[in-house]
């Protein structure tokens, strides 16, 4: 209390107009004659002291207004502030529901890309065992075609080994074409989709990226390989199975199916870079399997 007093002199002010006044007015009241007296003094003290109070009264009103106004405008300040504190904390109850959303959209897509690659993996891991067992199974049989002795029971193990190569280049650019575009898909929808939004930063889309990519790379490597192995083995089947057709029965299309596969086989694999060249297999397995007809027709 005492600190405000001496802190603000426009209350000292009027406490001491209103000292004074009461004062002289008891001066004036016990003592009658002297007000008539000193008529001039006391009309000018009072005069004095009344003008003083007046423009104490009046600074006060205008500090009072003034607080007031501060006060109003700290309220309507504090109000705005209420009001920005409830915006934000809606706010960021919708960010935090928005990134368990995410996250959960995250992980479904994760383990759809494990399921993804456990079925390439699978695929892959498959079509090896299948080149690898063909590979094997035409070695052998070119063996016995290399042996006059055992031509009689080659007939039918080059039917079977022929067959099998022929099944493999059939379907082999349709199971790359599908092992590279689920990896495809897989990049697009992680780096797209599941990597959007404010956990993941532009790096971490590209580092990503890019490890699909070297996946895909891989893959590509793997299925050209696998094509020239498989190549390889229809040229071989092709070279012992034509001279038992005889000259004369031999066509354009042996011609230019020999022409293909020598093309193919000189370019295999560092050429096959894509599915894309796959090209043309279907039709060769159906040759394959024609000539293989032909030719245990012509030995018989």
């Amino acid at each position: 209390m005492h600190e405000q007093l001496f802190s603000d002199p426009w209350l000292w002010c009027s406490l001491v107009v209103q000292f004074f006044l009461v004062v002289l007015g008891a001066v004036v009241a016990l003592k009658d004659n002297w007000a008539k007296k000193h008529l001039a003094v006391a009309l000018g003290l009072f005069a004095i002291l009344g003008l003083l109070g007046m423009g104490t009264a009046a600074e006060q009103a205008v500090k009072s207004a003034l607080d007031s106004s501060n006060l109003n405008n700290a309220v309507t300040n504090l109000g705005t502030s209420t009001k920005e504190i409830g915006r934000m904390t809606d706010l960021n109850t919708k960010l935090q529901e928005k990134l368990v959303w995410q996250s959960q959209v995250i992980e479904n897509l994760a383990q759809k890309n494990m399921a993804s690659s456990a079925r390439i993996e699978k695929s892959t891991q498959s079509i090896v065992a299948t080149v690898r067992a063909t590979h094997k199974e035409v070695q052998a049989v070119l063996v016995l075609a290399s042996n006059k002795r055992t031509q009689s029971s080659f007939s039918e193990a080059w039917i079977n080994a022929t067959s099998k190569v022929a099944a493999t280049l059939r379907d082999f650019g349709s199971e790359w074409a599908s092992a590279v575009h689920n990896l495809e898909l897989a990049k697009w929808e992680t780096t797209h989709y599941s990597m959007q939004g404010p956990k993941f930063t532009e790096e971490q889309r590209q580092a990503e990226s890019r490890g699909f990519d070297d996946r895909i790379d891989n893959v590509n490597k793997k299925y050209a390989a696998l094509l020239a192995t498989t190549i390889h083995d229809a040229e071989g089947l092709r070279t012992a199975l034509l001279p038992q057709i005889p000259r004369g029965d031999q066509t354009l299309e042996d011609a230019k199916q020999a022409g293909f596969l020598t093309q193919f086989e000189t370019q295999l694999p560092s050429s096959c870079e894509s599915p894309r060249c796959c090209d043309g297999l279907p039709e060769l397995a159906d040759y394959l399997d024609t000539l293989a007809r032909r030719a245990k027709a012509a030995s018989s």
